[in-house]
């Protein structure tokens, strides 16, 4: 919540009749609460008052309990919030309780919140997850925009990438950097579920070999070999036969680079979104190529891979979720998307080097 708790006169109660003859069982400490929840989600995240129901009944099980406060959205739930005194303490069991109410059939809520005016917790659906959150979305004209810190947190593994968001990353730490991005292209994730699994499956490969390529050359020129067979099959599935491979790995990443730069000129039918994967596997590729006959074969990773890693996000977060990326010119929302990311990449790395993954915040 974006203000502290405070005491709602009872002249200004909202939905007054409603809160305290439905539900006799109700006291004035859980009606505060929820006083303060109302009149804080119109003046602060501007929910639409008509917008806004209490003691909404919802079926659980064989039994009828009825929401605190339940939102709608296009006439439909879409947050459900259950509120108790201050003097709770048993938050974990009224956790549970708001996302009983948000998972009925009746509801099938989006969000679901718990708060005795000092917590407040919020829960949004991932999947079949629900998943932390820090806060609700504002809400503009009735419509929500989500925060990016709300997606990121539900899709950690985007996390580790975005430290990096707007940096170079030293030429030390190019590896780790390949290693967190091919962890994000290759995992079932809400930001990528909308490109073509082909191109991920090669965005992944070719990864596998910038990440590994100073140590296994065998093993990289068969990774790279598996890419070159995603690309393939993605083009013919278009219609077109291409021809991506090659003898060595230098070789096939020459002509898939080339390959790909001449197939997309032409590509006409190419999702927007598949479009900006492959511009990334073309900036990663043309990475690769640069490393042939190096002394040191890392070198910093410069704008050519970032802008397009982070236009290819910021483009999938349009698409998925209505939300977008802070832009580039504002330093200071930059920094704090690093900030917020810095302890995943530090997770992260630790599981690199042998720890268990933790990512998610709580």
């Amino acid at each position: 919540m974006r203000s502290d708790f405070y005491t709602v006169s009872r002249e200004t109660w909202l939905f007054a009749g409603t809160a305290t003859e439905s539900d006799g069982k109700r006291t004035q400490p859980e009606e505060d609460v929820r006083q303060w929840c109302l009149h804080e989600l119109l003046r602060a995240y501007g929910v639409l008052i008509g917008n806004l129901q209490v003691e909404r009944p919802v079926r659980v099980g064989t039994r009828t309990h009825r929401a605190d406060i339940v939102m709608l959205q296009d006439n439909r739930p879409y947050i459900v919030i259950e509120c108790k005194s201050r003097r709770t303490r048993k938050h974990d069991e009224a956790m549970k309780q708001a996302i009983s109410y948000a998972t009925a059939a009746d509801m099938n809520a989006e969000f679901a919140v718990y708060t005795n005016g000092d917590v407040w917790w919020v829960r949004r659906r991932v999947k079949d997850q629900w998943v932390p959150v820090p806060d609700l979305p504002t809400f503009r004209d009735g419509a929500p925009t989500t925060d990016w810190q709300d997606i990121l947190l539900a899709v950690d593994r985007a996390g580790p990438v975005l430290y990096w968001l707007d940096e170079t990353v030293p030429v030390k730490q190019a590896a780790e950097y390949f290693g967190a991005l091919q962890r994000f292209f290759h995992a079932s994730n809400e930001i990528t579920a909308d490109t073509d699994h082909k191109l991920l499956w090669s965005a992944g490969h070719v990864l596998r070999v910038l990440d590994d390529v100073n140590r296994h050359p065998n093993y990289t020129g068969g990774k790279l070999s598996h890419a070159c067979d995603g690309l393939n099959k993605y083009w013919q599935a278009r219609g077109i036969e291409p021809s991506f491979g090659g003898d060595d790995l230098w070789e096939m990443a020459h002509h898939a680079w080339a390959d790909l730069s001449c197939h997309m000129e032409g590509a006409r039918d190419v999702p927007a979104l598949d479009h900006q994967a492959i511009r990334v596997i073309l900036a990663l590729l043309d990475y690769l190529n640069r490393m042939k006959g190096r002394r040191v074969k890392y070198r910093a990773i410069e704008s050519s891979i970032q802008t397009e890693v982070r236009a290819y996000i910021d483009l999938a977060l349009k698409l998925r979720f209505n939300a977008q990326l802070p832009d580039p010119q504002d330093k200071i929302l930059v920094q704090d998307v690093r900030d917020f990311c810095r302890p995943l990449w530090s997770e992260y790395l630790k599981e690199r080097n042998g720890g268990p993954w933790t990512g998610r915040r709580k």
